[in-house]
Formats: structure tokens, C-alpha cells, sequence
């Protein structure tokens, strides 16, 4: 194996190294986002998964959930202000 071959051999393992990494930063994230999700009060967790995850407006959110679309609304902001405590108990 020459030099050229060599470095690029060790270029694709750190590149490879990298992408692993990556990946479990990626899964351990995902995790801890899960969490944070999982431990609003139900109402709240399935107005943020159906606006923030599912892509659906406040108005689609409120219908679904049967109530107002102020309510939703409401309901999104108050979820959105208990993520951040959330995730600095999570120290991220």
C-alpha cells in the first residue's frame, strides 16, 4: 500500500468515526427530546406533537384536539415555556 492509499484509508476511518458519532449524538438527542416531550401533561404534549412535529397549524391542531383554536394556542405557548426547564434538567 503507498502513502496516497494509506492517507486515504485513514481519512474514510476518521470520516467513518465522525458519521458513528454523529449518529449516537444524533440518538441521544432524540432521546432526550423524547423525554422532555413525554413529561408535559398530555393535552400539551399532543398539541405540540401534532403542531411542531406533524406540521399542522394552531387552527388543525384545535380542531383535532376539540377545543378553540385560543385555546391551542395557548396551549403551544405554555408547552414551548416548559421545554426550556425541561431540557436545563436535562443540563442541555
Amino acid at each position: 500500500m503507498n502513502d496516497k492509499t494509506a492517507r486515504t484509508r485513514r481519512r474514510d476511518d476518521i470520516d467513518s468515526d465522525n458519521e458513528i458519532h454523529a449518529r449516537l449524538s444524533a440518538g441521544e438527542m432524540s432521546d432526550c427530546i423524547r423525554s422532555v416531550i413525554d413529561r408535559l401533561p398530555e393535552a400539551y404534549r399532543s398539541a405540540l406533537i401534532l403542531h411542531d412535529m406533524e406540521g399542522l397549524s394552531a387552527e388543525q391542531t384545535a380542531e383535532i384536539s376539540e377545543c378553540s383554536a385560543a385555546t391551542a394556542k395557548i396551549m403551544l405557548r405554555i408547552a414551548g415555556r416548559e421545554k426550556p426547564g425541561h431540557l436545563k434538567a436535562l443540563q442541555l
